[in-house]
């Protein structure tokens, strides 16, 4: 039991007295994470008890099975935690990993906010926001529907930046770029990726931040709290794919001063 333990890098006693419910479904996504099967299939179908998924085995789908998996608990948890990950993207949809092996790194958290900083920044909130300001955020948020899927294809709510200015900053490996962006209402973020971006358009590049009640907490410092985005890439037809990046992009958040009417966006967005 103990080398069972070890080998999954969780407590003992959660082996013995194991319940999937006791589990989030990050955690579960970890432990999986480790996994190998001979058949590529079976990644995704040994998983079907312990997330109550309802997909049916088909052979011969290839990394299909993950997809399927992957959105029938992204539409079932609401859980957008499973869309952070940093690494390959899948054939079956850009807004999915290639493998679980991405979950064995747990994703990036913010920092807490104790009652008396919040009541702070509130206040602060309150001195640089008007009303008008304030109740325009809030309804933008609230008002938004859940994930869902649809032919292949996931409709994401989110809040949208845009990408206004897309320099290379330095190469890496000959093969990886790392790019600087300046970002509407949030200033310069650098990421590092293998695909080649078009740095005339750089207007078909958007930051985005699916995990939108996050974004109504603040910091002191005249920020709203930073995030985890994700950086998507407009296709011909209007739709996005996403851009998958070697590292986290780590947003510093937005200033008070920002534009919500002229910067930021919320809406569904459409990804292959």
């Amino acid at each position: 039991m103990q080398e069972l333990a070890d080998a999954f890098q969780i407590a003992r006693q959660t082996i013995i007295v194991f319940n999937p419910d006791d589990l989030t479904v990050r955690e579960k996504l970890r432990l999986a994470s480790i996994w190998n099967a001979t058949v590529e299939e079976d990644v995704a179908y040994s998983l079907i008890g312990i997330f109550k998924s309802d997909i049916i085995p088909r052979y011969g789908e290839g990394d299909a099975a993950l997809g399927h998996l992957l959105e029938e608990i992204v539409s079932r948890s609401g859980e957008v935690t499973v869309l952070s990950w940093i690494g390959k993207s899948s054939s079956y949809n850009s807004y999915l990993p290639a493998t679980l092996a991405v979950y064995s790194e747990p994703p990036g958290s913010s920092p807490t906010i104790n009652d008396v900083d919040m009541n702070m920044h509130i206040a602060t909130l309150r001195n640089s926001l008007s009303q008008t300001d304030a109740t325009l955020i809030y309804d933008r948020i609230t008002r938004l529907p859940p994930s869902r899927f649809a032919n292949r294809r996931l409709y994401l709510p989110c809040i949208v930046f845009t990408v206004r200015r897309l320099g290379t900053h330095v190469f890496a490996n000959g093969q990886e770029h790392r790019y600087r962006a300046r970002i509407s209402g949030i200033g310069d973020v650098e990421f590092q990726t293998s695909d080649r971006l078009p740095l005339a358009e750089p207007r078909k590049l958007i930051l985005v931040h699916p995990e939108v009640q996050r974004m109504t907490t603040c910091r002191h410092d005249g920020h709203l709290h930073p995030f985890h985005a994700l950086l998507l890439q407009q296709q011909p037809n209007g739709e996005f794919k996403r851009v998958a990046t070697e590292h986290e992009i780590i947003v510093p958040g937005m200033k008070y001063s920002i534009n919500f009417t002229k910067d930021v966006r919320t809406e569904v967005v459409e990804i292959l």
